[in-house]
């Protein structure tokens, strides 16, 4: 009886040794999978967090050009606009910056003279009439604001961006 179990003891051993060979690898695997996992979510929080960092650092840059404060609020709000989306109204970039549209358009007028952006009129080419059938030319209904990368707004940036990183790293040291 003693041999009996001895022998069932052994082979149940070496049932485990079976065992944890082939879950050794396999914990392996899961953790080097988990490892693969944590960097991709880091590199995506990275990508944001630079992508973040550079849109601060624009920011920051353009309150040290040489434009007046309206016009630059007015390039804030557009720059918070995403790209080939941005047509908001002097109407409503006068009530973000509790300004009158008159004095919208001068801010905006600034911007584009410098080269800080473009403004393409948008036009609804016909509209239905309602005394008649026929379809008549409707005109310009918006404008299209484009954020142009300015050199020395971007080298401004990249210097912001510099001193930043300097900075955090010396504190870390």
């Amino acid at each position: 009886m003693a041999q009996a179990t001895a022998s069932r003891s052994t082979a149940s051993h070496a049932g485990i040794r079976s065992l944890l060979a082939v879950s050794k690898p396999l914990e392996h695997a899961a953790r080097i999978e988990s490892n693969v996992e944590q960097a991709e979510q880091n590199a995506a929080v990275s990508t944001a967090t630079i992508e973040s960092l550079w849109v601060w650092a624009k920011r920051q840059a353009i309150s040290k050009m040489d434009l007046s404060w309206g016009a630059k609020e007015a390039w804030r709000i557009l720059e918070a606009f995403p790209a080939n989306h941005c047509f908001p109204s002097h109407w409503y970039i006068a009530e973000r910056l509790l300004k009158s549209r008159s004095a919208v358009r001068r801010y905006l007028r600034e911007l584009e003279e410098k080269g800080y952006i473009a403004t393409t009129p948008r036009h609804d080419e016909m509209k239905a009439s309602k005394s008649s059938k026929h379809r008549t030319p409707r005109g310009q209904t918006s404008n299209a604001y484009t954020i142009l990368d300015q050199p020395d707004l971007i080298a401004r940036a990249r210097q912001i961006l510099e001193d930043w990183h300097a900075k955090h790293h010396n504190q870390r040291e």
